[in-house]
């Protein structure tokens, strides 16, 4: 195999692997790319790979907490099976049981190795795959060096063969993803066409056939049979799917929940019944860290189902006594009384029915200001509750409700970025000829960003070295007299966060008013994971800024420009504060510190609403 091979990372197993389990095993972990991509996501993991090929595991053990160079099918190489008994949070195995002699022996002795509450993980190739069905029909089922055929495969399975596999190990599946890759568009619907008289003689139904064929891989999640006593809700979709689900209810168009520790949320603990959590996102905008990131968090749960919607949804019809909450986002009806009416259908249904909101209303853009004056908070004051994300918005909320029904979920990040190769400059003439760029990229900052601009253009004059990126704002992008500058325009959340990782200092300014006193530290946390040294005003940032430690904070402009002079000016001390930024998000604000807290919570909110309205 190529080197890259072993560094695959696939996004769907990873995406599976519970946010919160600390201790994993991965048998065949190759060079570890997996592992290390999942302790970006949390880094307090033990991540414990078995690879068959030295190579791959040299390359692992600089990733991963151990790894064993091993056949884990022969008895010659002891492994310490008898420590990993019953004490892994979750097992993975990428493209693994089809290689081995006997499978069947293989789960029933990992299943073993599970915790309590552990859940095994696994990518199997499916030979029931269009492009192996159509290859038998020609006569051909010849091995390749790489693909479903593997010469290396000695085990095939279809979906319904890979759950038998599971049964007999005393494992069943929780949730059960497809991995549907198109190799050739024209080829598959060519061999559809071809295969319509069998599917109709067969009374198949064709749009299920075609998954099962489109079908290259399934990620299975398995428990051990005796703890699935759980309701089970069908067609389970990763939350970018955003696909419809069937149902009857069409949507178109005080006191906060301390936030617990990072020690007390760091634990594993499976709930007697499963939750299913929909988030529509009315505004999805750049509102991934509110809206579909907390339910890839919320998703790599066995236990929880979750669905993503963008401004209308199907809400389906589940049993009364199953917990499922509906979260609404940036709702801004245009009738309070009519809100109220779908909110009341939906509590007949048994939904707990959320709105999450993120802004002081004075921060809004006059065209959505004007929308949200039609029905002032109505989607707030309608709810059974709202979501948001500071206390200083949560007393305002509460003012508006006249309840304290608010639970404070701080803005998180689901993972690390990768760390920047910054090799350190050696000798004046280096540390001269470093090139740095300067990230300004803020929604409704225009006039701090243009006061700022006046200020700081004689540290760009005076350091051709570094370069002003903004972003989005071009009135702060023309205020900006300086040669080195470069304009971005609105760009998508990931390509976002491919920027920032191109810069190395942050400008963070944000005016002392009611509005602004209730915005997050979003900004600086997201900048903070990519190594970048903020410069931050004292309004919101002061509370998360360790004042020259991981990061600086300035009471005006020109201490603004005194800062990033001294910052731009000295390598040694801006890495400094970089690194212990990016240590900060690492140890407190990552979405696998809080998740079992945050589906408790949702949980109990909705026992306790079901509770007080039966």
């Amino acid at each position: 195999m190529k080197p890259a091979y072993y560094n695959n990372v696939n996004p769907d197993l990873l995406a599976a692997i519970p946010l919160h389990a600390t201790k994993v095993l991965e048998l065949g972990a190759g060079a570890g790319a997996l592992g290390a991509a999942f302790k970006r996501r949390n880094p307090q993991a033990n991540w414990i790979g078995v690879e068959l090929m030295q190579e791959p595991a040299a390359m692992a053990a600089e990733r991963l907490d151990e790894i064993y160079v091993a056949d884990v099918e022969s008895d010659r190489v002891e492994l310490p099976w008898a420590s990993w008994h019953a004490a892994m949070d979750a097992i993975v195995l990428g493209d693994i049981l089809e290689h081995l002699k006997d499978p069947w022996a293989m789960l029933s002795r990992l299943a073993a190795c599970l915790s309590p509450d552990g859940v095994l993980l696994a990518c199997i190739p499916n030979v029931g795959h269009w492009t192996v069905i159509d290859g038998l029909l020609r006569g051909d089922f010849s091995y390749r060096d790489q693909g479903l055929l593997d010469r290396t495969h000695l085990r095939f399975f279809t979906a319904s063969s890979m759950l038998e596999l599971f049964q007999r190990a005393g494992l069943a599946a929780s949730k059960m993803r497809a991995r549907e890759i198109v190799v050739n568009k024209e080829g598959f619907e060519a061999f559809v066409e071809s295969m319509k008289p069998w599917i109709a003689s067969a009374a198949e139904d064709l749009a299920v056939v075609r998954q099962r064929w489109l079908s290259l891989q399934y990620v299975i999640r398995a428990v051990p049979s005796a703890r699935l006593g759980i309701s089970q809700l069908p067609g389970a979709k990763a939350p970018q799917e955003a696909k419809a689900i069937p149902g009857a209810e069409a949507i178109r168009g005080g006191k906060a929940i301390p936030e617990p520790s990072a020690a007390q949320a760091v634990r594993v603990r499976s709930r007697a019944s499963k939750l299913v959590i929909v988030m529509l996102a009315m505004a999805p905008g750049f509102a991934d860290v509110r809206t579909r990131l907390p339910l890839l968090a919320f998703g790599s749960l066995v236990d929880v189902e979750v669905h993503y919607f963008e401004r209308s949804a199907q809400i389906p019809d589940l049993p009364l006594d199953l917990p499922k909450v509906l979260i609404v986002q940036r709702q801004l009806p245009s009738s309070l009384v009519e809100w109220q009416q779908t909110v009341q259908r939906l509590e007949a249904k048994g939904w707990l029915v959320l709105a999450e909101w993120d802004d002081h209303p004075s921060l809004f853009a006059p065209r959505i200001k004007e929308h949200f004056d039609r029905a002032p908070w109505a989607s707030v004051k309608a709810a059974h509750g709202v979501v948001t994300s500071t206390p200083r918005l949560a007393k305002e909320i509460a003012k508006v409700r006249g309840d304290d029904r608010i639970l404070l979920f701080d803005n998180r990040l689901i993972e690390l970025p990768p760390l920047k190769s910054s090799p350190t400059p050696v000798g004046a003439e280096a540390v001269a000829a470093e090139k740095i760029a300067v990230f300004f990229g803020a929604l409704n900052r225009t006039q701090e960003g243009i006061e700022l601009m006046r200020a700081i253009a004689p540290v760009f004059r005076a350091y051709p070295q570094a370069e002003l990126v903004v972003l989005q704002d071009r009135a702060v992008f023309e205020a900006a007299s300086v040669d080195q500058k470069r304009f971005v325009p609105q760009l998508s959340y990931d390509q976002y966060h491919q920027l920032l990782a191109q810069c190395h200092i942050a400008l963070l300014p944000l005016a002392d008013h009611e509005g602004n006193a209730c915005k997050s530290d979003l900004k600086f946390i997201e900048c903070a994971a990519h190594e970048m040294a903020c410069i931050a005003s004292p309004t919101v940032y002061a509370a998360s800024i360790d004042e020259g430690m991981n990061g600086l904070i300035a009471a005006d402009v020109q201490e603004f420009a005194v800062a990033l002079e001294d910052l731009i000016k000295n390598h040694a001390r801006r890495r400094a504060i970089a690194q212990s930024a990016r240590q900060y998000v690492s140890e407190h604000r990552l979405w696998s510190q809080v998740l079992t807290l945050r589906v408790e919570a949702l949980e109990q909110a909705w026992r306790q609403w079901r509770k007080l309205h039966t």
